[in-house]
């Protein structure tokens, strides 16, 4: 199967898919699933959600684990077709600027850039673009392009499918996730941090497309082992100080955890900062209109006690937690079945549990 026949088959058509579907995104050490039903009125159907005892690798093994909690799934909510999130670390992104045409002649116009821009040759890789804003400039129009090696997409595919489960598109953590917390039609330029168990994803959006991502490799279990190694607590007591006592200054605080928890935040702050420099340096100072309008957080340490007003306070920029249900409800006749706390950890499966746009 050719790289363009196998996106074309496996990665989001243009036209909605008129058939009953999850979203299922699986991180280093949780898989969450998410149905959205009623399309008229959008309603939350099946989620569910797991824990890894070992890190999810999709190239370590035959991953018994998932695959057990993947079957068990299918055996339990009679799930047949997903759309499915695909690592943002083993994607690469780049934008380019085509003549606007037809999709045949579009993507055979980014295939020509495709080895300029990535360290693999055009029979190695799949890609998808997004048209970046909503017009042309004489005769051409600017892409953002996410490109991901056919290796990465067959294994996940493979796993799916040995699981009994039909993937009917893919898509990266980082497009899944801002089609939950941007607003439709929103042409604006966000900075969205999403903190998993043991990295956090980093990524801005902007006229209407995912246009840089970055890759840490820590996230909310250092805070957790910070305060282990200082205390000597366990992971259980660790955690209750973490949600306890959080980044909340004044009386009654001890300054020892305070302290503790700021040394691990901070490399969360340098890696926002980097991405915040980059942007603006590469981007706002060729085109105004691109500048980060806020930081959006994600995960659940988006929960964690004044975390959101340390890091608005330390980067100087307006930070807030996101609304993964922005375009599912606005609460006013319909209240969702997870609050907003614990939603926050299923960003990724309700984007993509959400239908497309028509």
């Amino acid at each position: 199967m050719s790289a363009h026949t196998f996106f074309s088959t496996y990665f989001p058509a243009p036209k909605f898919l008129d058939m009953s579907y999850v979203g299922i995104d699986i991180s280093p050490l949780t898989i969450r699933m998410m149905e959205i039903t009623d399309r008229a009125s959008l309603k939350v159907g099946k989620y569910a959600e797991a824990n890894l005892t070992i890190p999810f690798v999709i190239t370590d093994g035959d991953n018994k684990e998932v695959k057990d909690i993947l079957k068990k799934w299918k055996k339990d909510y009679n799930l047949t077709y997903i759309k499915a999130s695909l690592p943002e670390d083993k994607a690469y992104l780049f934008d380019v600027e085509i003549e606007f045409g037809t999709e045949a002649v579009m993507r055979s116009s980014i295939e020509f850039s495709l080895e300029e821009n990535v360290p693999l040759s055009g029979p190695e890789v799949i890609f998808e673009y997004r048209l970046i804003g909503d017009g042309t400039k004489e005769g051409f129009v600017k892409v953002a392009v996410t490109v991901l090696p056919v290796g990465v997409v067959n294994s996940y595919l493979t796993l799916f499918q040995e699981c009994g489960l039909i993937p009917i598109s893919f898509v990266t953590e980082a497009q899944g996730l801002s089609r939950a917390l941007i607003a439709r039609g929103d042409l604006g330029t966000y900075l969205i941090v999403n903190i998993h168990h043991t990295k956090t994803s980093v990524f801005i959006i902007s006229k209407g497309a995912v246009q840089f991502t970055s890759t840490v490799a820590i996230g909310s279990l250092d805070f957790v082992k910070t305060l282990q190694n200082k205390f000597t607590l366990s992971q259980e007591e660790a955690e209750k100080m973490k949600d306890s006592k959080g980044f909340i200054r004044g009386e009654g605080q001890d300054k020892d955890i305070l302290m503790v928890l700021i040394k691990t935040a901070s490399v969360f702050r340098e890696e926002i900062e980097k991405v915040y420099v980059y942007w603006n340096k590469h981007r706002v100072s060729i085109d105004k209109t691109q500048a980060i309008q806020k930081v959006i957080l994600s995960g659940r340490e988006a929960n964690t006690l004044g975390f959101k007003e340390y890091l608005n306070q330390a980067l100087k920029v307006p930070t807030e937690k996101g609304n993964v249900w922005l375009n599912v409800t606005n609460f006013d006749n319909y209240i969702p079945p997870l609050n907003l706390a614990t939603a926050l950890s299923f960003g990724t499966a309700i984007g993509l549990a959400l239908p497309e746009n028509e």
